[in-house]
């Protein structure tokens, strides 16, 4: 039942092409992007939404459905997904997330099938732009409740520690810091020249903490990333950095540093930035992406948000330069985002979302995220069992059982990480919803 149902639904979907239109927070996407010029290829896993403005280019080069591009969700402003016929270079448009003749299964596809909200078609556009974007309640409340920095240096350096965030215009200069818990609300704005620079990391581990409360930076210009950002999720520690006019850049190691210490850029490894990354007018790209060689890892944890993506890497056969651009979501933006940080309406009211009208959830998850077991229950009465599926992030069944009432999925063998959760009633609908174990 389960799959000739989920082929009913394939029929739906090419007959009906819903359009999303809502109102949020930027934070709220894994990715969040304006004109993408890259695509998604077999080994993609985007833990959290994605969403464009523009065409999305999903490739899958080996038949199956092993490792093909995984999505929380997929949702794009435009009326298709485009991908290759398979064995050719022949670009085609689709509105399935499994299009016909071609190697492609957008993971994971049961959930896919469904449309929204995992598979979102028509979606209104989401603003891009210093016009366009709210960030002026940032500013402002910087203003007003938190911390204004003005008159400083192009190229000054910023380390936030702990609840404290630490500056220094010159290498050989003073050092000004101000505790972030001092302010009545945690926000922080540099307000530089759109042409003026910022670097910017977190204090090494070796050297004390890292963030431990939510914080939210702004500045006009660019901001140069020289060395990990961390925060400390268990004190609450969270990050929401924006540039209103300027780059996000991966800061190239220089053969002479006169910085020393917590202060040198430190960008020739793995690299872990974690936070909320608005990039209101510019682009993401390494400053220098023919170093490090081979290349590195440089892991977004958290989200960012952009209107483009700009050069971070070279691959020539086995050689590799620059930096590879991992996500990872950092799931407590499911429920909030940074303070005061940038949020979106396109204009026609989140009433009218159709992931907003889904009928009221009938499984109830206690415990979630979950460890060695996974408790589901039923909230109203039934009068016959219903079929739940547990799958990992490549669409696999990694456990299944009926419930009617309560059931206890065995999950202790199971590694940690991202699953789905389906239920099938007896009617072939269905429900769903993605669960945590750590």
């Amino acid at each position: 039942m389960l799959r000739s149902s989920f082929f009913l639904l394939m029929l739906l979907l090419m007959m009906v092409v819903p359009v999303i239109a809502d109102s949020g927070s930027y934070s709220d996407y894994l990715l969040l992007i304006d004109d993408p010029c890259g695509y998604f290829i077999d080994g993609s896993v985007m833990n959290g939404p994605l969403r464009s403005n523009g065409d999305l280019l999903i490739l899958s080069f080996t038949p199956g459905r092993d490792n093909d591009p995984w999505f929380y969700t997929l949702t794009t402003a435009s009326d298709s997904i485009y991908t290759f016929l398979a064995d050719t270079s022949v670009i085609i448009s689709s509105i399935l997330p499994h299009p016909l003749e071609t190697n492609l299964w957008v993971e994971p596809y049961e959930l896919m099938c469904q449309g929204p909200p995992w598979f979102n078609l028509g979606a209104d556009t989401i603003p891009f732009g210093a016009d366009n974007v709210n960030w002026q309640n940032t500013y402002y409340a910087a203003v007003d409740y938190g911390l204004l920095l003005s008159n400083l240096d192009s190229g000054t350096r910023v380390i936030l520690e702990s609840d404290s965030i630490h500056l220094r215009e010159t290498f050989d200069g003073e050092i000004l810091s101000y505790c972030i818990s001092d302010l009545q609300e945690p926000v922080i704005w540099i307000d530089n020249a759109p042409g003026d620079a910022i670097y910017i990391r977190s204090i090494p581990p070796d050297s004390g903490s890292g963030i431990t409360v939510p914080v939210t930076l702004g500045c006009n210009g660019n901001v140069y990333i020289m060395g990990d950002i961390q925060y400390e999720p268990v004190s609450g520690g969270m990050l929401g950095l924006i540039t209103v006019y300027g780059d996000m850049l991966i800061a190239d190691t220089p053969e002479y540093e006169p910085w020393e210490g917590i202060w040198a850029i430190e960008t020739e490894i793995d690299m872990v930035c974690s936070g909320s990354f608005l990039i209101i007018s510019g682009v993401l790209k390494a400053e220098n992406p023919w170093e490090p060689h081979p290349a590195v890892d440089f892991t977004i944890h958290g989200g960012i948000q952009l209107p483009d993506e700009g050069i971070t890497a070279f691959i020539s056969g086995s050689q590799t330069w620059g930096y590879f651009i991992n996500r990872d979501f950092d799931q407590r933006f499911f429920m909030a985002g940074p303070p005061f940080y940038p949020t979106y309406d396109t204009g026609t009211g989140i009433e009218d979302d159709p992931a907003g009208s889904m009928i009221e959830p009938l499984l109830r998850v206690q415990g979630n995220p979950f460890h060695d077991n996974l408790v589901l229950s039923i909230i109203s009465d039934m009068a016959s069992s219903h079929d739940v599926y547990l799958m990992d992030i490549s669409g696999r069944i990694v456990r299944e059982s009926s419930i009617r009432d309560s059931v206890t999925l065995q999950t202790d063998d199971l590694p940690c990480g991202t699953y789905v959760l389906l239920m099938e009633m007896p009617d072939g609908s269905h429900q769903s919803c993605k669960v945590v174990k750590l």
